[in-house]
């Protein structure tokens, strides 16, 4: 799983883009990687490329979505909910369908990770579970009263 899709090609090479967190979120100036604005308690549309490189087609799998203090998603992270997303070998799939929640109890201006882990729940035997997780860095805004 990760946070860029496909976006074209260029020759015979394949083009590549970031994933974005809603297509209306502005994002923070002067971040290495994009960082998007949020409020506390604002509903985002998450959006994720997932690809199935196992040998069952199709792959019904469970994904844990998790708010963390850091881009390192894991399942000690904080629980937001979950999906579930249908994957055929070699025909990666970006969604644009995920909701989530911003916790209202978040800290202003800090940072902080939205993330997702496929099989979180570990329903597969996999070879390698390193390219499970991935992110989305949002920062939650300041309001002024």
């Amino acid at each position: 799983m990760v946070h860029w899709k496909h976006t074209g090609s260029s020759g015979e090479y394949s083009t590549h883009g970031r994933t974005r967190s809603n297509i209306e979120l502005t994002k923070v100036a002067g971040t290495s990687e994009p960082v998007y604005r949020v409020n506390k308690g604002q509903t985002v549309k998450l959006e994720l490329t997932y690809e199935n490189l196992g040998k069952t087609s199709p792959l019904t799998a469970k994904v844990g979505y998790y708010l963390s203090s850091n881009d390192t998603i894991s399942v000690a992270d904080r629980f937001l909910g979950e999906g579930t997303v249908t994957l055929y070998r070699g025909f990666p799939d970006t969604t644009f369908n995920t909701f989530l929640v911003i916790p209202s109890d978040l800290v202003s201006g800090q940072t902080y990770w939205i993330g997702a882990i496929i099989d979180y729940n570990n329903a597969y035997s996999e070879r390698s579970e390193a390219n499970n997780a991935t992110y989305i860095g949002i920062r939650v805004n300041y309001f002024h009263a």
